[in-house]
């Protein structure tokens, strides 16, 4: 059990940076474009991931040599208030380009909502020492059962607090 609870709160902290990520990359995508490309040894194929119009993407296309390796930041195009509130992802395949852009509140909210779940589970829960049931203080008590509700008590629980 403290495993779980141990791991929740990792899961919850991690879910909140990442929650944090997303929103700086869309400010970041309102003023500039950036992205990562490199080469695949394999295919000579250049892959890479880039961030703009509010769009978190991934591309594979054969390699170009005006396309630096590395990170590469560019200002961003005047934005279109469509491409921002689009509802659903682009995927394009057209002359060995296969684009993939995803709009940037789709992994928010997938990231949102079970960190949302898990910060309110851990607020919610009974601490030790007292009755899982109905939440009173338990310290001193050896009867073995809850005065406020007559839930049985383990004694495991009465010796942690």
């Amino acid at each position: 059990m403290v495993q779980l609870r141990r791991r929740w709160r990792i899961l919850k902290w991690a879910g909140l940076v990442l929650c944090l990520l997303i929103v700086v990359a869309w400010a970041v995508s309102l003023r500039w474009d950036c992205g990562y490309a490199a080469d695949r040894a394999s295919h000579g194929d250049r892959f890479g991931v880039y961030i703009g119009a509010s769009c978190l993407g991934l591309f594979n296309m054969p390699s170009q040599p005006q396309l630096p390796e590395g990170w590469i930041i560019w200002p961003a195009k005047p934005l279109v208030l469509a491409r921002q509130l689009r509802w659903k992802p682009n995927y394009v395949k057209a002359g060995g380009l296969i684009l993939l852009d995803v709009p940037l509140w789709m992994p928010f909210l997938l990231v949102t909502a079970p960190t949302t779940l898990l910060w309110w589970i851990d607020r919610h829960r009974v601490p030790p020492g007292r009755c899982q049931r109905c939440g009173y203080n338990l310290t001193g008590n050896v009867s073995g059962t809850c005065p406020e509700c007559g839930k049985k008590i383990a004694d495991h629980a009465l010796l942690e607090r």
